[in-house]
Order: structure tokens, then C-alpha cells, then sequence
């Protein structure tokens, strides 16, 4: 099958099955029960995955590019992660997490996530 050029529209369906280690073994931690921990923002190219206390944002492009690409910045938030999501207009990062058994909601602007800045305490 020939695909299409890149910068045309087309019928094509592309599927892109990678697998990309992100987080190391010894920081495994899922929360309990069902989870939702990655995200995507396209209008931004970035994808949010977390785990643990950390989320780290990728740039999509690089992850396509670069297998195992590297994350360009890194959020710790001090607490359990159980859920991430990014508003439909893709500005707005949900993280939701648990701290002292009570769930608290966090906002994050996707446009203020620069680059190589963590943010939170490490």
C-alpha cells in the first residue's frame, strides 16, 4: 500500500503502534482502580503522561520521530496521580490526584508548559 503525501488530504488510515518506556521500573505505582492517565492536546502537539506523583509532557512529533523521545518538561504535583485530561479546545490540563485520601482538582494552562522548566517540587 502507498500512502498518500503528508501534506494532502487523504483516505488513508495510518495506525502507529509503538511502545515507548517512560517511566522506570522502581517508579511503578498505579492508583487504585480505573485510571485514566494520558492525555493528548493536539492543538499544542503535546502529550501528558503520569504516573505516580510526576506527569511528563512529550512533544507528539518527537514521539513519532524518536523512539523513546525524550519528554520536554516534567510536572510533580506532590500526590497520587489518578487522572488526567485535557479540555476539548485543548488549553486546559485536568490532573486530579489524592492527597490525604481527599481528591483535588488541577489546572494547568497548556500554553504556559514550557519546555524544559519543571514545574513543582522534584
Amino acid at each position: 500500500m502507498e500512502y498518500g503525501l503528508e501534506n494532502e488530504p487523504n483516505a488513508d488510515v495510518r495506525f502507529i503502534s509503538s511502545h515507548i518506556p517512560v517511566f522506570a521500573p522502581e517508579e511503578n505505582a498505579f492508583p487504585a482502580g480505573d485510571c485514566s492517565l494520558v492525555a493528548a492536546a493536539p492543538k499544542f502537539g503535546r502529550f501528558f503522561v503520569a504516573f505516580g506523583t510526576k506527569i511528563k509532557v512529550f512533544e507528539s512529533r518527537i514521539l513519532w520521530e524518536e523512539a523513546g523521545g525524550r519528554p520536554i518538561t516534567t510536572i510533580s504535583v506532590g500526590a497520587q496521580v489518578t487522572h488526567v485530561a485535557a479540555s476539548c479546545d485543548g488549553l486546559t490540563l485536568l490532573v486530579t490526584i489524592l492527597h490525604h485520601q481527599a481528591p483535588h482538582a488541577l489546572f494547568y494552562e497548556i500554553r504556559n508548559i514550557v519546555p524544559g522548566v519543571s514545574i513543582g517540587s522534584t
